[in-house]
């Protein structure tokens, strides 16, 4: 799992606030749509009050906060708080009603294809080994990414359409994989938080010798805690539980004839053949000897880079383990 980035954070923010906020001609948005339902329950004072907390933290306060744009803790935070306070009278029927107000499956309302757009992630964070590329717009429909929603959509209607809850994902680990299951920041990793980087990484596992010369039935392919790792157990083991959801084991294991290349890779290209590459191609193809071992390797190796290019992450980690890169 790969953490993702943004370019222009705080004006997407800004673009999904406004749009989900701001009345624009004839068209509702999230804040009529709360206050028609004060309107319609007001001899009941308990779901009244509910209606008008969701209200008062979808608007922003003197703070700066909004259920809208808040960091995945604080949407935490703020889900804990109101099922403390409104769960006793939160049913099926008002889940529901919550759900129609923040009307999340009206994709073309909240602009879904332009917000990924300006999100502009290609490659699944979930797995970092599928494309998801965007084709075609709110009113032309193409294709583009899931949005799946870290914190349930059924368990917390009024975080549907929360930014940092719309996680960017293939449809094989949102719907395939993940589905209903319920995540949370204690048991599992939030790819807007943060990726597993060098605290869990990719490592071969041999079976036999054979291995050495990328026989892929000689090995398997594992996930381990990183030699370099800061994670306590409890951070591991989410990690885990993020790779048992997704069967990334299972899903990786299928790109053993990839790991294969990078064996005999760490064969041809030693040290010395890169420096010789380098000394050769130095000024007109590479600008230093990353660039070299980029090439050698065919994909991307900082992690700031893993979410251009899928696989990427099992790129570095392999590579690093077989001393390619």
């Amino acid at each position: 799992m790969v953490k993702i980035q943004l370019n222009n954070e705080q004006e997407i923010l800004k673009f999904h606030y406004n749009n989900l906020t701001k009345k624009v001609g004839k068209e509702w948005n999230i804040e009529i749509r709360l206050r028609k339902r004060i309107s319609q329950h007001a001899g009941n004072p308990g779901i009244v009050a509910m209606f008008q907390d969701l209200l008062d933290s979808l608007l922003k306060d003197s703070s700066g906060f909004s259920i809208i744009t808040a960091p995945p803790k604080e949407l935490s935070a703020f889900a804990q708080l109101f099922d403390s306070t409104h769960g006793h009278i939160l049913n099926d029927a008002l889940k529901a009603e919550i759900l129609n107000a923040f009307y999340y499956e009206d994709y073309d309302k909240w602009r879904a294809y332009e917000l990924a757009k300006k999100i502009g992630i290609t490659v699944c964070p979930y797995c970092n080994r599928t494309y998801t590329f965007l084709l075609g717009n709110d009113s032309i429909k193409g294709t583009r990414f899931e949005y799946d929603h870290f914190f349930s959509k059924s368990a917390y209607p009024y975080l549907a359409l929360s930014f940092y809850n719309l996680v960017p994902s293939c449809h094989v680990c949102n719907s395939n994989f993940k589905g209903f299951k319920e995540f949370s920041l204690k048991k599992n990793i939030h790819p807007y938080l943060e990726g597993f980087g060098q605290n869990i990484v990719f490592s071969i596992k041999p079976k036999n010798i054979g291995f050495i010369n990328g026989k892929s039935e000689a090995y398997r392919i594992r996930f381990r805690k990183g030699n370099l790792s800061t994670w306590n157990g409890e951070k591991v083991k989410a990690a885990f539980e993020n790779i048992t959801t997704f069967q990334l084991t299972k899903l990786y294991n299928m790109h053993k004839d990839y790991v294969d290349e990078l064996i005999q890779k760490s064969i041809v290209y030693n040290e010395e053949y890169i420096n010789e590459l380098y000394a050769r191609f130095s000024g007109s193809l590479f600008k230093n000897k990353e660039e070299v071992k980029k090439l050698i390797v065919s994909n991307y190796i900082d992690e700031e880079d893993y979410h251009k290019r899928v696989l990427s992450k099992l790129t570095t980690d392999i590579s690093k383990e077989l001393g390619l890169i």
